[in-house]
C-alpha cells in the first residue's frame, strides 16, 4: 500500500486526496483523514516508498537535482490539476489557476519554459552587443519669440 500511495502521489495528486483511496468510505471525514495522513507521512515504510518512487531521498539529492525534481513535481501537479477538473465548471481563482497551469504546461511542451520574454531577450541582446541602437536624432532648438 505504501508503494501504491507513493506512486499515486508522484502523479501530482495531493497526498490527502491519494490517501482517500486507501481508507474505508466510512472513515472519510476530515478529522480521520487528517490524522491518518499525518501518521502515514511520518511512517518509515511510506518514506521509503516515496524515496523508491523518486529514485532517491530528497536529502541525498545534489542541489541541482532538487531544483529539477521540484520543477518536474510542480509540472506533474499542474497537469493533475487540469486533468482532475472540468474547465467549463471553473470560475474565479480556480479558473485563473487552471489558466496559469495551462500556460506553464504549454510553454514546457513548446520548449520555451523558463526562457525570457521578447522584451527581456531584446535588452539582453542590446547589453550583449548583438543589437546596436542607433544614435537618437538631434534635438532642434527652437528660438524663443
Amino acid at each position: 500500500m505504501a508503494f501504491q500511495f507513493a506512486l499515486i502521489c508522484s502523479t501530482g495528486m495531493p497526498t490527502r486526496e491519494a490517501l482517500c483511496y486507501f481508507l474505508p468510505e466510512d472513515e472519510l471525514d476530515h478529522g480521520v483523514v487528517d490524522r491518518t495522513l499525518e501518521r502515514w507521512m511520518r511512517s518509515k515504510v511510506v518514506q521509503e516508498a516515496i524515496d523508491a518512487v523518486q529514485g532517491k531521498s530528497w536529502q541525498v539529492m545534489q542541489p541541482m537535482e532538487r531544483v529539477r525534481f521540484a520543477l518536474d513535481k510542480t509540472y506533474n501537479e499542474m497537469a493533475y490539476f487540469l486533468y482532475s477538473r472540468n474547465y467549463t465548471e471553473l470560475s474565479g481563482p480556480e479558473k485563473a489557476k487552471a489558466d496559469t497551469c495551462r500556460v506553464a504546461l504549454e510553454a514546457k511542451l513548446a520548449g520555451t519554459a523558463g526562457q525570457l520574454g521578447q522584451m527581456e531577450r531584446f535588452w539582453d541582446d542590446v547589453l550583449a552587443g548583438r543589437v546596436r541602437l542607433g544614435a537618437p536624432p538631434p534635438i532642434r532648438q527652437v528660438a524663443a519669440e
